[in-house]
């Protein structure tokens, strides 16, 4: 984690970076002793240290951060920043929370699309607020495309035409 901050703060003063995603977080290599240290503490301060560092070099930091596998009970259910495996610091210290969920994959023998984006947290007004999107996914391009949007922009377009 030192190493990614100091490349982040070089990228940031040499190169005029405004921006980092460190993705996905379960890589990074966690540098504490269990005998003094517990992972929800470590993850705590390494979120700490990420926002003061984003905050000190006015740059936008993304983590991207997997939940854990979800039992059986609430395996149709999205996850939420509680999911992440490790510490409840994930919920409580960002700033803004997302989800990106899909409960298909796949449907017998056909590839499912349909999604979600989720805004979990969100702790200033102008990020958003907690809501949901449905998405689309597009295989051949590898993106999510907003079908609410979609529809809203359609159906202005048609009262023009």
């Amino acid at each position: 984690m030192p190493w990614m901050i100091d490349s982040i703060e070089i990228a940031a003063q040499r190169y005029g970076c405004r921006a980092a995603i460190i993705d996905p977080w379960n890589k990074i290599s966690e540098d504490f002793d269990a005998r003094q240290e517990t992972e929800t503490r470590w993850i705590g301060r390494m979120l700490d240290l990420l926002i003061q560092m984003s905050r000190g070099l006015s740059i936008h930091t993304q983590v991207i951060a997997h939940p854990a596998k979800p039992d059986a009970a609430f395996r149709r259910s999205p996850p939420d920043l509680y999911s992440i495996s490790g510490s409840q610091h994930w919920a409580n210290r960002v700033d803004l929370g997302l989800c990106v969920y899909r409960e298909k994959t796949i449907e017998g023998a056909i590839r499912q699309t349909g999604a979600q984006l989720k805004v979990l947290k969100s702790r200033f007004q102008e990020l958003g607020w907690p809501c949901s999107h449905e998405m689309d996914y597009d295989i051949e391009r590898g993106t999510f495309k907003c079908i609410d949007f979609q529809t809203k922009l359609e159906t202005e377009l048609s009262k023009i035409e």
